[in-house]
């Protein structure tokens, strides 16, 4: 799997900045697959704030669709990868048999939300996997 090439494992976190579709489920399925933890960056969301996000939210990687490529590499200065979802579609996710993934555990990070920033900076949160146990049931 590519985000496991890339280093993707437990405790990194991988921004998604794609509009609500199915390849957003799908990204964040990945991203649990690779052990990571997802970091929401809605598109719609003014670049200052995504700016923060990817920055405070350590994301390592950018899963994001054609049309957000490029604002995308901008907002991360270059610093991150920035990957079109359209890609998995074409196979490019592989990865090669010496790849090894790393399960993720529950203490974990699964995701990182930020708060409204509304009397100050966005705060994110991290949510850890064992916050998610009580919605299997």
């Amino acid at each position: 799997m590519r985000l496991t090439a890339l280093g993707v494992g437990p405790g990194h976190a991988v921004g998604l900045m794609l509009d609500r579709s199915f390849e957003l489920v799908i990204a964040m399925l990945a991203i649990f697959k690779a052990g990571g933890a997802y970091l929401p960056c809605d598109p719609s969301y003014p670049d200052d704030r995504l700016t923060i996000y990817l920055e405070d939210g350590g994301a390592m990687v950018v899963l994001t669709q054609a049309e957000h490529v490029e604002r995308a590499k901008t907002l991360s200065e270059g610093k991150l990868s920035v990957l079109n979802v359209a890609d998995i579609e074409a196979g490019s996710f592989s990865a090669s048999s010496s790849t090894v993934m790393q399960r993720a555990g529950l203490l974990d990070p699964a995701y990182v939300i930020f708060t409204s920033g509304s009397t100050g900076r966005p705060k994110g949160v991290v949510v850890t996997n064992v916050g998610l146990v009580d919605f299997t049931k």
